[in-house]
């Protein structure tokens, strides 16, 4: 395209860099298709399952809920004598995992935590 210059002009005068030989004259050879996901970092990596476990390992898990509406609403699990106490350890789970991710209980996982509660009840 620029016969080894590196240089390629139009009719008006202007140049700029020749694209097929990057301005070095020779051009470049075409290995195919470049994988450009196996060039990344380390730091753009995910971090592997064995330093996932070791993190872990070192945050204990919570098993009671922090906030005074958790407080009240694990009482009321742990007091409803209608569901069984695999259910009753699941639903306190439950508030404590929304603690962690929302920091405390909203009025609606509360209303909906409660209507729970009430179909597992009588009748």
């Amino acid at each position: 395209m620029c016969g080894g210059d590196g240089r390629i002009g139009n009719a008006f005068g202007a140049t700029k860099t020749c694209p097929g030989c990057g301005g070095s004259g020779r051009r470049h050879e075409d290995y195919g298709h470049r994988d450009v996901t196996k060039t990344k970092t380390s730091q753009g990596r995910a971090p592997t399952v064995a330093k996932k476990m070791d993190k872990e390992a070192e945050a204990p898990k919570r098993t009671s809920p922090l906030t005074l509406e958790g407080l009240k609403l694990a009482e009321e699990v742990k007091s409803c004598a209608s569901i069984s106490a695999d259910t009753k350890v699941r639903l306190v789970r439950e508030i404590v995992d929304y603690e962690v991710s929302h920091g405390s209980c909203t009025h609606t996982f509360t209303k909906k935590l409660r209507k729970q509660l009430r179909a597992a009840g009588p009748g």
